[in-house]
């Protein structure tokens, strides 16, 4: 654009000096022939010579004031449109455009407009954006939208449009007012790019990333917490100032029953324990996670040393006291389990109180399987 208006002064500069010099030109020869019309008698005091004085001015300045002045300005008319043309063939090429009057009525569309929106040209011109909302937006959303335009500022943004059938589509959106010379609103000129399909692949990344995080913080076996999952959360929650517990759960002889009846159905106890655990705590504020092998971890919040082994029991008490289905394996009719509890308030480190739980729960294993022991790191 600079070098086009560089340009541009030149060309009107050698056409000023081009009027400049044809005017010279044309005055000398007036006077020329003014002094040879003098050598005719019938000039010689004449009421002609006015007439033939002007009429030879008018023929020998029109072709030169076109050649110099008229032809020059009517090639940069020309020039400038056909850039337009070009920039708007582009333009209409690349983006979605609109033209609205002052308060919003659509006066003009292109064709991309029509061709994503589902709707004629026809039937667009006289509504307004209104006829593709697709009610996905806040209401603070559209009054930060009406506010920026209100004010004679560019609004850009992304917004979700719906088309005639239903469907809907993304369009990253530039819209700037036009004013008058007097200041006073003219129109509006939106123009949008298509980013469906850029949204879409977000929505696919984003929806991916979850279940890529899900696959990594779980276990495959019993769909509970894994290791990497536990350990996750135990930072989060060791880092809050109010009481808690933790309770590490082993299944009672577990590698025996590996060992004669299979890893298939050790899979399945493992899951059938997971589910009974999960069924005798808070859905809301506890946590249950597989902490390795045929060990559970059970992250219990906001209760007391009292409270905590209570839940122990019932979770003991739960496993121990149900049948084993036959669907696990025909051959179990029961399983037992042993639990170490560590009650704490306040902040403290992983390692401290999971061997804190896990000496507890060796205690209770020595004790003869079957039961619960606990420890506090409070006193």
């Amino acid at each position: 654009m600079l070098y086009y208006s560089y340009n541009k002064v030149n060309r009107i500069k050698i056409i000023y000096k081009f009027l400049v010099v044809g005017f010279i030109i044309i005055f000398m020869l007036e006077a020329i022939l003014m002094i040879v019309f003098r050598w005719f008698p019938f000039v010689q005091n004449s009421i002609w010579l006015p007439v033939i004085d002007a009429a030879t001015l008018a023929i020998l300045s029109t072709p030169l004031f076109y050649l110099f002045a008229v032809k020059g300005f009517v090639k940069e008319i020309d020039d400038g449109n056909y850039r337009l043309s070009q920039l708007k063939k582009a333009i209409d090429y690349h983006s979605i455009v609109s033209i609205t009057d002052e308060s919003g009525v659509l006066v003009d569309v292109n064709e991309k407009f029509s061709h994503i929106s589902g709707y004629a040209k026809e039937e667009l011109l006289g509504n307004d954006h209104r006829l593709v909302n697709s009610g996905c937006h806040e209401n603070n959303f559209w009054y930060e939208f009406y506010s920026c335009l209100k004010k004679g500022q560019v609004w850009c943004g992304e917004i979700k449009n719906r088309k005639k059938n239903g469907s809907y589509y993304w369009v990253s959106s530039t819209v700037v007012p036009f004013f008058d010379s007097q200041g006073n609103l003219e129109n509006y000129i939106s123009v949008r790019t298509d980013i469906t399909d850029i949204k879409l692949a977000k929505e696919k990344l984003k929806l991916d990333n979850i279940e890529l995080q899900y696959k990594a913080y779980t276990d495959s076996i019993s769909g509970i917490a894994n290791r990497l999952g536990v350990d996750e959360y135990l930072y989060r929650v060791l880092n809050q100032s109010e009481s808690k517990a933790v309770l590490l759960l082993d299944i009672d002889k577990f590698k025996l029953i590996n060992d004669t009846q299979g890893h298939l159905i050790g899979d399945e106890l493992i899951k059938w324990v997971a589910i009974n655990i999960e069924r005798s705590v808070r859905k809301d504020m506890d946590f249950v996670g597989r902490y390795g092998g045929d060990e559970f971890i059970i992250i219990l919040s906001r209760v007391d040393k009292y409270t905590s082994v209570k839940v122990a029991e019932n979770i003991r008490e739960k496993i121990s006291s149900t049948c084993v289905p036959d669907s696990v394996s025909p051959a179990i009719s029961s399983v037992t389990c042993s639990i170490g509890v560590v009650s704490f308030f306040g902040l403290s480190d992983r390692n401290t109180v999971v061997s804190t739980a896990d000496a507890a729960l060796y205690q209770a294993k020595r004790d003869g399987r079957n039961c619960v022991r606990s420890k506090s790191l409070n006193g």
